[in-house]
């Protein structure tokens, strides 16, 4: 078990990533272990016992290679980061000795998790088969998830491996971004004009809603001066009203915990969200960005966040995966028990993707985007989380393009909503 992929190799990076540099060496070489150094050294420790249990579960499945069965370790998946650590194929899938019954399953047995669901067959094993799930089994291998494998004519002749041609579940991915897309909107400069001039002119407003002009020239057109002048005279005094006859609709995929702060947003507001209850959580989760800074400094109210120090992303990165692949791997466990989506859901962290429809009018919109983003032309300074500020501002470059006069106004008037 020493190829590139195998957990033993992964420990040993981690340690001599930690140590690198002069001074580390120097600290090292006078016993001193270095914050940097002892973090390094815990999560290490983890992939060796992961390793541990690799190597113990190689010297238990060894004996199958007799019966026709072909064993591989350490096999990188395509297209990703993960590997399998052992995979079984059964003497039925690659055509060698007796058939052990319909199905000819493929088995990945991983000593710390299962993995992936895509055909599995690799090198000299051509035949495009199906891959096995691991079933949860307390046993005497050093690891978190003790191997047993299932077959669909029974079990196997070894001590505590059976076979399943069940598929596995999906392998995790990763993300550091949001997506907003404007799925519809009745939302225009004209349906504030038109709105806010019935206060004047009464019946003859609808008429006259087609002299706006919304045609941008080197030379403005006088009606387009008057509507940019009646649209900043109301956000300027604040008469809100008319911006309430427009409707916008967003579809927005982020993490949960961004949903969580969007729907503080009520008034105006209507939402859907995708349900745990009525459908199966894909593995999709939040990591942080290179750019997202990641320290936080200063008393609660006055603070700011920096950038940390070397490395700091990485280990961020790999406790947060570790964390959401141990979660998502119970969840995934409770369904195949007979565990209700609804009730298996509750170990799933706020990390996770989610995606809603979002409905609003511009005038809610510019509450929203004056708390959830920054902006040097805003009176009122806010201090949004990073997450829902790539949110909010998706949304605004969407409602520029629908109300160029509403936007430059409300700009203009210190972005504060009327």
């Amino acid at each position: 078990m020493t190829t590139r992929n195998s957990a033993a190799v992964q420990a040993a990076v981690l340690r001599a990533n930690a140590r690198r540099g002069v001074w580390q060496r120097l600290l090292a070489a006078l016993g001193v272990r270095t914050g940097r150094v002892r973090r390094a050294d815990a999560v290490a420790a983890r992939w060796e016992h992961g390793a541990a249990g690799e190597a113990e579960t190689a010297r238990m499945v060894a004996p199958l290679v007799a019966q026709g069965w072909a064993i591989r370790h350490d096999l990188r998946m395509p297209g990703s980061r993960a590997n399998l650590d052992h995979l079984l194929v059964s003497v039925q899938c690659h055509g060698k000795g007796p058939r052990l019954g319909a199905g000819g399953p493929v088995v990945a047995s991983a000593s710390r998790r299962t993995t992936t669901g895509r055909s599995a067959c690799h090198g000299a094993l051509t035949t495009r088969c199906r891959v096995g799930q691991l079933g949860l089994n307390q046993g005497d291998i050093p690891t978190r998830i003790a191997v047993k494998l299932v077959s669909p004519s029974g079990t196997l002749p070894f001590p505590g491996v059976l076979v399943t041609d069940t598929p596995m579940p999906a392998q995790p991915k990763f993300r550091d971004d949001v997506t907003v897309e404007l799925v519809k909107a009745s939302a225009s400069d004209a349906d504030v004009l038109f709105a806010a001039r019935v206060s004047t002119l009464g019946e003859r407003s609808f008429p006259a809603r087609a002299m706006v002009d919304l045609e941008h020239t080197a030379v403005e057109h006088p009606q387009t001066a008057r509507d940019r002048g009646l649209i900043n005279y109301l956000m300027r005094d604040r008469h809100g009203s008319p911006w309430e006859h427009t409707s916008m609709t967003f579809f927005i995929s982020a993490p949960i915990f961004v949903f969580r702060e969007f729907m503080r947003h009520r008034a105006g507001w209507s939402y859907n969200e995708e349900s745990g209850r009525y459908r199966e959580l894909e593995p999709v989760f939040y990591w942080p960005g290179e750019d997202r800074k990641l320290v936080q400094q200063g008393k609660s109210g006055r603070y700011e966040f920096v950038d940390g120090p070397a490395g700091l992303h990485d280990f961020t990165r790999l406790h947060m995966e570790v964390a959401y692949r141990e979660a998502y791997a119970a969840y995934e466990a409770m369904l195949a028990a007979g565990v209700a989506r609804e009730v298996a859901r509750s170990v799933l962290p706020v990390g996770l993707y989610s995606s809603m429809y979002a409905t609003c009018n511009a005038r809610s919109l510019m509450h929203f985007l004056g708390l959830r983003t920054t902006h040097p032309d805003a009176k009122v300074p806010s201090f949004p989380q990073r997450e829902i500020e790539m949110v909010g501002e998706l949304m605004e470059a969407h409602w520029a393009g629908l109300m160029p006069l509403t936007h430059a106004a409300f700009n203009t008037n210190g972005r504060v909503a009327p």
